[in-house]
């Protein structure tokens, strides 16, 4: 409630003793507390409360300690100056170059990367993939075996003959190669290749994906550090002001309901810092898993040196994404094994080579043998068939996961791009909208510190609203790095674009 509606205008020197009055208290207090003095005794309030007509008070029953001129002005400089300290603390530059800041992320990723679960599994999979190519490879080369035999010992019938192979003991020596295969053993080579890049390249996503990870939580870590800072320096000025209500309280019981108002304002700013700095602890438990443990330093400010300049020269990279690379080789690698598994059905001509050290009775020891054997499988009760309707039927399938990931990784691309630029020129507009809240809470409270003219609620109120277009900004600011951040990955160049330089970047633009 405005002073001028309390009192008639020829009562207006008796509020304006007593808020001023309730300021040296306030201001007093602030003091005592920093050089641990007690605060003034409580009749200087009670003396406040009983302001003659002309505007006069009455000498209190205790002496009223006011606050000097440095003191007031050390309090309310924050709101009286044009520049407080604590404006700059969601616009202070870090203090890094942008190649050093992609340089410190890049290090951050290879050192989760070598903790990673996802990674360290891709990795053994591409290694798993390399082996299985040399063992498809070695199905094609002759197979060469040596077996050996012992006698055979006979009973409850008549005896081997003498010419018996049974009778003797016996090493032999086979050879089998394929000679005519239509295709199958080579689809099957190509098969494994296929697979085997995919996996190099799922490797390789997974690295893309654990440094995304890495990026997007230390992003989360600056901005809620932000926060957190520009919530402790709101609550320390709600905090300030509320006292100063209370003590106008105090001396007019008419303004308790905005004192109630205001420290409702007061935990609700409690409220919203605390939060921040839960989700921050969140961030650096997060960090610290990510890292094995290990300590992170991130940038400190709220401006760190990333843009969207560099983001239309990723238009097309998307095709080029690990994941889609990876799912096109996956596809490749299931028709390739449904053609060989189709050409495995037909008719296959082997040629088998032996040697058989056994000699006869006679002491004569059997020749080299060769022959050429065709094996055609005629009937398997349907298996055949259906194993083949399943090979393509899982080709298509892994077509159509190419597709839908080329598609969402162009989606994610071209959203990130544009979210990037909508976020920086969102956070321009709320820094210039802070520049101008931050010159109405200032004329606010000018209006009410000098001349009156306004309540101490229409204090907290500006202050409310500046705050809020202070979260805005820094809000918007890293929704913009982090829009960057998914651009680079969405066109799989997230890892290449942290480990560049600055030149390097240039001479691609």
């Amino acid at each position: 409630m405005h002073p001028s509606t309390c009192w008639p205008a020829a009562s207006g020197r008796r509020w304006n003793g007593l808020w001023m009055l309730a300021i040296s208290l306030a201001c007093t207090g602030i003091a005592a507390a920093n050089d641990g003095t007690a605060p003034p005794p409580r009749a200087s309030v009670a003396a406040a409360a009983t302001v003659d007509e002309e505007g006069a008070a009455p000498a209190p029953h205790g002496p009223v300690t006011g606050a000097s001129p440095t003191v007031a002005a050390s309090v309310f400089a924050q709101w009286l100056n044009d520049a407080p300290e604590d404006e700059s603390l969601h616009r202070r530059d870090a203090a890094l170059t942008a190649a050093q800041l992609r340089k410190m992320f890049y290090d951050m990723a290879t050192l989760a990367a070598a903790a990673s679960p996802d990674v360290l599994q891709a990795r053994a999979q591409a290694e798993a993939a390399g082996d299985d190519v040399g063992t498809a490879r070695g199905q094609r080369l002759p197979q060469v075996s040596l077996g050996a035999q012992t006698r055979a010992k006979t009973f409850g019938g008549p005896s081997l003959s003498p010419n018996d192979t049974n009778r003797y003991d016996s090493v032999s020596l086979n050879m089998q190669t394929t000679v005519f295969d239509w295709g199958s053993g080579r689809k099957n080579v190509q098969s494994s290749r296929q697979l085997a890049q995919a996996a190099g390249l799922g490797y390789r996503a997974a690295l893309e994906s654990n440094a995304l990870d890495v990026c997007t939580t230390l992003l989360e870590l600056g901005r809620h550090r932000t926060m957190t800072a520009l919530g402790d320096a709101y609550v320390a000025r709600m905090r300030t002001l509320v006292n100063m209500l209370a003590q106008i309280a105090r001396a007019d019981q008419g303004r308790r309901s905005e004192w109630v108002q205001a420290k409702a304002q007061l935990l609700s700013a409690m409220t919203v810092r605390d939060t921040s700095a839960t989700q921050m602890r969140n961030d650096e438990l997060k960090l610290r898993i990510l890292l094995n443990g290990q300590h992170a330093e991130i940038p400190d400010g709220g401006r760190w040196p990333i843009s969207d300049e560099g983001l239309k020269s990723l238009a097309g990279d998307y095709r080029d994404h690990p994941a889609v690379l990876q799912a096109k080789a996956t596809a490749a690698a299931a028709d390739l094994h449904a053609g060989s598994l189709g050409a495995s059905f037909k008719p296959r001509v082997d040629w088998l080579v032996s040697k058989s050290a056994f000699r006869d009775a006679q002491g004569l020891q059997r020749p080299w043998q060769t022959v050429l054997q065709v094996s055609w499988p005629l009937f398997s009760g349907g298996a055949n068939s259906s194993s083949r309707r399943a090979a393509f039927a899982r080709a298509e399938g892994s077509h159509q996961q190419a597709a839908s990931l080329e598609r969402n990784y162009e989606y994610q691309l071209r959203d990130a791009v544009l979210n990037a630029r909508d976020a920086f020129k969102r956070a321009d507009d709320y820094g210039d909208l802070v520049n101008e809240t931050l010159q109405v809470r200032k004329a606010m409270f000018e209006q009410w510190y000098q001349l009156g003219k306004r309540s101490l609620l229409d204090v907290l109120i500006s202050e409310t609203d500046h705050y809020n277009d202070q979260i805005g900004e820094v809000s918007s600011r890293f929704d913009g790095y982090e829009a960057v951040i998914s651009a680079y990955a969405g066109a799989g160049k997230l890892l290449d674009w942290l480990s560049s330089s600055g030149e390097n970047e240039a001479s691609k633009q």
